[in-house]
């Protein structure tokens, strides 16, 4: 495949005129001389030297190294276009192709072209017409005095194309076999609008501008719907410059944002229209009889604040006008009859996770767009690989609306993107100083917003404030729970809620089948500001925190029996929220924080958060020790023993040890049976990681004689198992043997199936000392399926580098290398420690897959599993082994 050229690029781009008419009419000719088509360009293209980079559709896109090559492959291109004119099948569906040449430096990424070079090459060729090649400029200055004396250029003139911030010159390319007569250009000075200049260029939004044209084409009447700043205006004016050339009549912008009156809403589209008002008819009556018989494109702008007279007057225009088109860009809908709406999403941008080198961060709208800012306002700016991390966190922070962006982009003149993105939090007093020119509610973020909450409803406002206590989200349950009150009676918020949506102001997301609201940061970090100055931040953080709280019991209530998929998926939705919560409790309620975190035991597991789950225990622990130990004993004790559970799967033996003796101590002060028996199992197992074997089956056996004799069978299954663990490490086979199936089978009588699970995988290690690999990959299989089904992400991680010592006793050391390179990567990512009594069976895998493939092919194994998935290296281990494998394996 040819290199792309770099540097000072010519640009070819070509399309055929009319070509969706061709294919509507004539879908069975049009195929036949589309293939003959693609044929003659690509070849006129790469035997002058150039390159097609991109095809859409029956378009051509094409870079060459000089502007001769682009001409000669434009003219060869035409006139064997011209001679197939002969044929039969042409005769039949003559091609008229439109071709645009235009020399510039843009950026290459993925053997694709980024830049204003495109834009411009883009826009030239849509003035054109079929037959014709336009030249800009700056390809004419190029080639005029390098081209056979046979090869022209007629000047056209200045022309203002769609988007461009700057007329352009304009030349057509002249040959003796070519056409020299055409119709005028397709600029917006020749055809009837009042579109506005740009003065800057329109970056991204390729996909929303091809939906807005489609929806174009089937419905009168289109509502561009959006938050403030999402780029609504810039949007319409742009799909309705493109389709200008299907509006002999024109296309016409009547901006509706600085009027305040609605009874003036028809006057300013007549004076868009260019109306002379009759003082003895009614405006109205007099701007339909205008419209009646023309065939335009009619754009009402910032309808939001004239919602209702903006709706009647597009109703009237609808039903009098047959050949009149609206599209309207409002906050909210029209909500009329034969509209359709299209939510304007904000700018493609990064995650805070996603890779941040600048070739990948490039490849995002929103990333585009404040580097194209900001180098307009600051030349000397330079985005780097250094800078690409506060660059990403900039545009995530300002959720990828387009007005933020510019306004952030406008600062780098005194900070850098790191000071930026530092002071981002006081953002509404850091994002000022728009374009004069601009109006006032878009010359600063907070005037912006300001704009909107204005025209809300005293109760859409009451609402809005209050959601600002929400963090990363909520669900219609949670909203009523904690914004009601004797101002917001409950059955009133959903209503209210459904309203902000209309308004852009909450987002609605479908979550695996369930809704979730959202505000963007902006908005909430808005709201927040006047929950603040209303005085009614502290009672809306308290329902926020009564409702989190008590969360975790409620979906344990819900979602009964032991541990399910759903339960966890809930828990980790509002993780944010449960965030917000323990940060208030760190600071005011460290007891409230720990009965919290202890609760959320499946999540810090289940979920894979085990350092985040840590972190908050030994916060709040340390808190209430600084405070004088305040907090309830058997909240305390509670909180230990999970702190020892984590740290002792982390590889904190130490800390697991410590942990798990002053919460045995608290029991043994209590004196309450259970609790005793919760802290001696716990203590057990932080000795069993920390290999003091006797201590642990010590612990164990007193855990296991308590939990009998208070008659808890699922307690009694799970410490046979760990005993099974302890006597394992030990060397005592038989032993381990023997807990393992009875914990097993106690389990599948009980119908616990996580501790069914756990015991089937321990009892696989069993199974593979004693060689019997078959039996061993069964039972591993129905304990990975089982814990796949559940969503144990924790055990699904350690059972990864079983699974390979499986397969790789089995004769397979390939997998068994891609496997243990799986493993230790995705326990690495969640801090996960394997466990020790794997650790013998890990190390013999791993030396005999090095002596059996050779160091070079065990690392490019090993690498290859690195890059897995969890549930790619999970279908790895299981490859193979049948559905129903594991079923009765220990019987």
């Amino acid at each position: 495949m040819s290199e792309l050229p770099t540097g000072a690029v010519t640009f070819l781009f070509t399309d055929i005129e009319g070509s969706t008419r061709l294919w509507e009419e004539h879908p069975d000719v049009m195929r036949l001389v589309l293939a003959r088509h693609d044929a003659q360009l690509r070849a006129a293209i790469e035997t002058n030297g150039g390159v097609v980079f991109k095809t859409v559709g029956d378009a051509f896109c094409a870079a060459f190294h000089t502007p001769r090559e682009a001409v000669e492959a434009a003219l060869a291109a035409q006139r064997n276009l011209r001679s197939a004119q002969g044929s039969a099948v042409h005769q039949q569906l003559p091609l008229k192709v439109r071709m645009a040449i235009h020399t510039g430096t843009a950026e290459v990424r993925d053997r694709d072209y980024f830049g204003p070079p495109l834009n411009r090459v883009a826009r030239l060729l849509a003035a054109a017409h079929g037959g014709q090649v336009l030249l800009s400029l700056a390809a004419q200055e190029l080639v005029r005095d390098d081209v056979p004396p046979t090869v022209g250029t007629r000047n056209l003139g200045q022309h203002r194309l769609r988007d461009l911030q700057r007329p352009e010159h304009v030349f057509q390319l002249t040959h003796p076999e070519l056409p020299t007569e055409f119709p005028a250009l397709r600029s917006l000075d020749l055809l009837p609008n009042n579109l506005p200049q740009q003065v800057t260029s329109f970056v991204g939004r390729e996909k929303e501008l091809k939906d807005v044209k489609e929806i174009l084409q089937r419905t009168r009447l289109l509502t561009i719907t959006g938050p403030g700043g999402a780029g609504k205006t810039r949007l319409s004016l742009h799909a309705a410059a493109d389709m200008l050339v299907a509006f002999p009549d024109g296309v016409w912008v009547a901006e509706l944002a600085p009027v305040s009156e609605p009874t003036r809403t028809p006057q300013v589209v007549a004076t868009a229209l260019g109306m002379k008002e009759d003082p003895a008819r009614p405006l109205l009556d007099a701007l339909i009889d205008h419209l009646r018989p023309k065939r335009l494109m009619l754009i009402l702008d910032n309808c939001e604040h004239l919602i209702d007279a903006a709706a009647s007057l597009a109703a009237a225009i609808l039903r009098n006008c047959p050949d009149i088109q609206i599209l309207a860009s409002s906050r909210e809908a029209l909500n009329i009859e034969g509209e359709a709406t299209y939510r304007l999403p904000s700018l493609a941008l990064p995650r805070p996770s996603d890779t941040v080198a600048l070739s990948t961060l490039t490849q995002y709208d929103a990333v585009r767009l404040f580097i194209e800012r900001a180098t307009a306002v600051s030349p000397t700016f330079m985005a780097t690989n250094e800078n690409a991390p506060s660059l990403a966190q900039i545009c995530h922070q300002l959720d990828g609306i387009p007005l933020a962006i510019e306004l952030a982009a406008a600062r780098v003149r005194s900070f850098s993107l790191e000071e930026l993105c530092n002071r981002l939090n006081d953002r509404f007093r850091l994002l000022t100083g728009g374009r004069r020119t601009a109006l006032p509610r878009q010359q600063t973020l907070r005037a912006t917003v300001d704009w909107s909450y204005d025209l809300l409803s005293a109760q859409e406002r009451v609402l809005l404030r209050r959601l600002a206590v929400f963090a990363g989200g909520w669900t219609a349950d949670a909203a009523e729970a904690v914004c009601a009150d004797e101002a917001v009676e409950g059955w009133e918020v959903i209503d209210l809620l459904t309203q902000l949506v209309d308004k852009s102001l909450v987002l609605a997301e479908e979550q695996g089948g369930k809704t979730r609201y959202r505000a963007l940061a902006t908005v909430r970090h808005y709201a927040r500001d006047r929950l603040q100055e209303e005085g009614e931040l502290e009672p809306s953080s308290a329902r926020h925190r009564e409702w989190f709280v008590a969360l975790p019991e409620r979906l344990r209530v819900q979602l009964p029996g032991e541990l399910r998929r759903e339960h966890v998926e809930a828990l980790e939705s509002e993780l944010d929220n449960f965030r917000a919560v323990l940060e208030r409790c760190e600071r005011d309620a460290p007891e409230v924080g720990l009965d919290l975190a202890s609760k959320l035991e499946l999540l810090w597991f289940r979920g894979g958060f085990l350092e985040e789950g840590r972190s908050w225990l030994s916060r709040l622990l340390r808190v209430d020790q600084e405070g004088g130990g305040a907090v309830n004993s058997a909240v305390r004790l509670r909180a230990l023993i999970l702190l020892s559970h984590i740290s002792s799967i982390q590889g904190d033996t130490g800390f697991a040890c410590r942990a798990a003796e002053e919460a045995y101590r608290i029991a043994a002060h209590r004196e309450e049976p259970r609790q005793l028996a919760e802290a001696a199992g716990m203590l057990g197992a932080a000795y069993d990681m920390a290999n003091h074997l006797e201590q642990a089956q010590e612990h164990y056996q007193e855990a296991l004689r308590l939990w009998r004799d208070l008659g808890e069978p699922v307690k009694v299954a799970t410490v046979l198992g760990n005993l099974g663990n302890a006597v394992f490490s030990a060397g005592d086979l038989r032993a381990a043997r023997a807990y393992y199936e009875e914990s097993m089978n106690m389990a599948r009588e009980l119908g616990h199936r996580k501790q069914e699970a756990w015991a089937a995988g321990n009892l696989a290690a069993v199974e593979l000392r004693d060689s019997r690999v078959e039996v061993a990959m069964s039972l591993t299989a129905l304990a990975v399926r089982i814990m796949r089904e559940l969503g144990d992400r924790h055990y699904l991680v350690q059972s990864i580098s079983h699974m390979a010592s499986v397969v790789g006793a089995g004769g397979d050391m390939a997998r068994a290398a891609r496997l243990l390179g799986a493993a230790e990567a995705i326990r690495a990512s969640l801090g996960i420690r394997a466990a020790p009594y794997g650790a013998e069976a890990y190390h013999r895998t791993v030396r005999e897959a090095r002596e059996e493939l050779g160091e070079a092919a065990f690392l490019h194994e090993w690498e290859q599993g690195r890059v897995l998935t969890l549930e790619q290296a999970i279908q790895c281990g299981l490859e193979g082994v049948g559905a129903g494998a594991g079923v009765g394996a220990c019987c």
